[in-house]
């Protein structure tokens, strides 16, 4: 399987990451390689699993992936969404409404800042590639042994789209006062959601 396929639906994320962070990549590799020790350790941090663990299962709540992506594209035109579009995003999406969606991401945020104050980083400036790989590694053990290969390669695939959310929903933390954190995050489960399908189709076609 290609990761590649999965990764393209956080090419957008992507882009939005690279605007919002001003700091270069030679001062984040100094970070990063001071606190690089640290940062392995989440693989066994239990607020860290449970944060992959609620990403994992978000995407299996969401009723309407079509119309979060009108409202997304809409959002994203307009630069904001009325109160009823809001309403319908976060159905769409599987929450009860608006409220219940903020609730949502007010609490992911206080995981994450949690977790960045925890290991004096940021995870949003840990490395794609390394965050995915702290992501296989505290979930491989939550994996079925007795798997398939093909099973196995969409497990992994599952949790490479997991690890490029909790990514991407670091990102969209940093803009969530400014009022376009809903559209950012909803724009995360999307993709989420769309690389999940992925996965699983993929895995169909491996076992035929």
């Amino acid at each position: 399987m290609k990761k590649n396929k999965v990764l393209l639906m956080f090419a957008l994320l992507a882009i939005i990451s690279s605007v919002l962070f001003a700091c270069s990549d030679d001062e984040k590799n100094v970070i990063l390689e001071k606190k690089q020790k640290e940062i392995v350790f989440l693989k066994k941090d239990p607020i860290f699993l449970d944060l992959l663990k609620a990403n994992i299962g978000r995407v299996d709540k969401i009723v309407n992936i079509e119309k979060a992506k009108t409202l997304i594209k809409k959002g994203d035109k307009n630069g904001f969404l009325s109160c009823n579009d809001l309403d319908e995003l976060a159905i769409s999406l599987g929450f009860d409404n608006t409220e219940d969606y903020k609730k949502y991401i007010i609490e992911e945020k206080i995981i994450i800042d949690k977790l960045n104050s925890n290991y004096n980083v940021k995870l949003r400036d840990i490395k794609r590639e390394q965050l995915e790989e702290i992501v296989l590694q505290a979930m491989s053990s939550k994996l079925k042994t007795s798997a398939s290969n093909c099973e196995r390669i969409r497990q992994d695939c599952l949790l490479t789209a997991a690890a490029g959310a909790v990514a991407g929903h670091c990102a969209c933390a940093t803009v969530d006062a400014i009022g376009i954190g809903i559209i950012c995050h909803a724009a995360v489960l999307v993709a989420q959601a769309a690389a999940s399908d992925k996965c699983n189709a993929e895995a169909e076609d491996c076992n035929r």
